[in-house]
């Protein structure tokens, strides 16, 4: 799947298409490339964990599990922490 900014219409973008942890997401124009790609897992409690499709292992976190607004968001190896779990709103 993709993430589409409703405003910009452009997509959520790993930053160079890079694998690397701590790698910080863009919004980029839409090219069908990997490091535009999610898979999107339901997690037992009814959140989702969203898997790059560039690497196995690499989850979309909230960088240092920090809850303060401007919070930068990056790929980060699996770790089930709540810094890792999303919620899909409707809207």
């Amino acid at each position: 799947m993709t993430l589409t900014n409703v405003g910009s219409g452009k997509v959520l973008d790993v930053r160079g298409g890079s694998t690397a942890i701590g790698t910080t997401m863009n919004q980029y124009e839409a090219n069908g490339s990997y490091a535009q790609k999610w898979i999107a897992v339901k997690d037992s409690n009814g959140t989702l964990t969203l898997h790059s499709a560039l690497k196995s292992g690499l989850v979309l976190d909230v960088s240092g599990a920090a809850t303060a607004d401007g919070t930068s968001v990056q790929l980060y190896s699996s770790n089930g922490t709540e810094a890792q779990r999303w919620i899909g709103l409707e809207g």
